[in-house]
């Protein structure tokens, strides 16, 4: 087909007429959009755009940037609603693909996400949704760069975004709600997760493990298990946790690899089924400080591994369990400034040993104590309202 380089050629296909010009095509649902795509990759420019009018698709598209020598392909809608591709979409060895304003789907029950990436870089899908009861909204795998930003991947039967391997990952502003699977699943390194709103998946809200990590200013509630579970050297800050089925945010995977360092701060954890936050015992050297804990289920902090600080927090209202709870494989940890409060059972229970408690503070009947057994712990002007205090 030929084409006017600079101008706006009309190209006669199947009958109808589509729009060209030297390195874009506009297509709307009557003609393929995998023709059009592969005349794009062969067209020896090495950067082109693909503009899809509303419409349904009917078909699977894969984009391979093998064997080609393209640099970038922007996949954009022209104009609301979003256009439908049915029959899924796959990125393979591609490099600065953008996706907006799309919505994927592909058959329902062969266990493959509606978006899939491959062995890609700078692959950024901006104000996308797939389709309620595709296998999973994005699956990413073996690329870096992949970044998920605004639109909604829900009512999925696995989960909303899924992100195996590589770095440098970005999702923000997302919706992931209600997913039979996790609202997100990222095992990489160095990624941040952002302003995201993960409500009402069956699994855990959001999933990270992997060095260097960030989830920050999302809101996680209302998930059948865990809110946050985060392993590697990761950053939890300013997320609001709450009403999840089981506890808010657990530091470590268990049976995994051993874990080291960490930071969860200023987060607001409230009314989840199980502790607020939960340090496993896979996992040590975290900091967990300046989150309010307010009215979980059985601790508002677990702490079950060694060499944590767990500074500045509040622990209010936990139902049947302490504020603070430091279980028998709990050593060497540091608990300073903790304020405790209403708490149905103690405000600290130390069940560990040669643990340091520096200036807590509880209130009402909530005790500051050691279990029979504990050894080697210290502390100092620790107080309680009642005189249950055990440090010093």
């Amino acid at each position: 087909m030929g084409r006017f380089v600079g101008l706006v050629a009309l190209i006669v296909f199947a009958g109808n007429v589509r729009e060209a010009g030297a390195d874009a095509i506009t297509i709307n649902h009557h003609y393929s959009f995998q023709e059009a795509v592969d005349e794009l990759l062969s067209n020896g420019d090495p950067v082109d755009a693909l503009f899809v009018k509303p419409g349904f698709y009917d078909e699977s598209v894969v984009i391979d940037f093998a064997g080609t020598g393209q640099e970038s392909l922007a996949i954009i809608r022209t104009t609301t609603p979003r256009p439908r591709v049915a029959g899924g979409i796959e990125v393979k060895n591609g490099r600065l693909v953008t996706f907006v304003g799309i919505e994927f789907d592909s058959p329902h029950g062969d266990g493959k996400a509606a978006l899939r990436i491959s062995d890609s870089h700078a692959v950024y899908v901006e104000d996308c949704a797939a389709v309620a009861g595709d296998d999973g909204g994005v699956g990413a795998i073996d690329s870096s760069e992949v970044r998920v930003s605004g639109g909604s991947f829900g009512k999925m039967t696995g989960d909303g975004v899924r992100i195996v391997g590589g770095t440098s990952h970005l999702v923000k502003n997302v919706k992931l709600k209600k997913n039979a699977g996790a609202g997100l699943w990222l095992e990489a390194s160095h990624s941040t997760v952002k302003k995201i709103a993960a409500t009402g998946n069956k699994d855990v809200g959001v999933h990270v493990a992997g060095p260097g990590n960030v989830i920050r200013n999302s809101a996680v509630e209302s998930n059948t298990g865990i809110g946050i579970e985060a392993s590697g050297s990761f950053t939890v800050v300013d997320n609001d946790v709450r009403e999840n089925g089981g506890a808010g945010i657990v530091a470590g995977i268990v049976d995994g690899s051993p874990g080291l360092g960490g930071l969860i701060v200023s987060n607001d954890v409230s009314g989840n089924g199980g502790a607020g936050i939960l340090v496993r015992k896979e996992h040590v050297g975290i900091d967990v400080s300046s989150n309010h804990v307010i009215g979980n289920v059985g601790a508002g902090i677990r702490v079950r591994s060694t060499d944590n600080r767990i500074a500045d927090n509040t622990c209010r209202e936990t139902i049947a369990g302490d504020g603070i709870a430091l279980a028998t494989t709990a050593c060497d940890n540091c608990l300073a400034d903790n304020f405790l409060a209403d708490n149905e059972a103690e405000g600290v229970d130390v069940a560990g040993h040669d643990n340091l408690l520096i200036t807590n503070r509880a209130k009402g009947d909530d005790g500051i104590v050691k279990s029979s057994g504990a050894t080697g712990n210290r502390g100092r002007a620790n107080k309680t309202a009642d005189g249950k205090n055990h440090f010093p």
